[in-house]
């Protein structure tokens, strides 16, 4: 069966870094601070536009990830300069 195609249309990349205060431990004491994420919101279509519901959007090379919402948006947080895996079944899947 020939493998489908379909298009990831970032509707917004909200680069919020963030870094939660984990207390004001100077000396290291006390755990360290989480690292800084990005959160990358997105929409994902097929060729027609229709939304694709339930596509897994994965940060590549870890278990981070979501599925699409009945509209096929998402929102994952990820770490900066990471790759974001799209895929769905019968579909090719895409790196970003």
């Amino acid at each position: 069966m020939p493998t489908k195609k379909f298009a990831l249309w970032l509707i917004a990349i909200c680069l919020s870094w963030h870094a939660p205060a984990w207390g004001n431990q100077q000396d290291g004491s006390a755990g360290a601070e989480p690292q800084s994420q990005v959160t990358v919101n997105g929409r994902v279509t097929d060729e027609a536009g229709q939304p694709l519901v339930g596509a897994s959007v994965m940060e590549k090379g870890t278990t981070n990830g979501v599925l699409t919402d009945f509209d096929g948006n998402f929102s994952i947080n990820v770490s900066p300069g990471a790759e974001v895996e799209v895929s769905f079944v019968s579909f090719v899947t895409h790196v970003f």
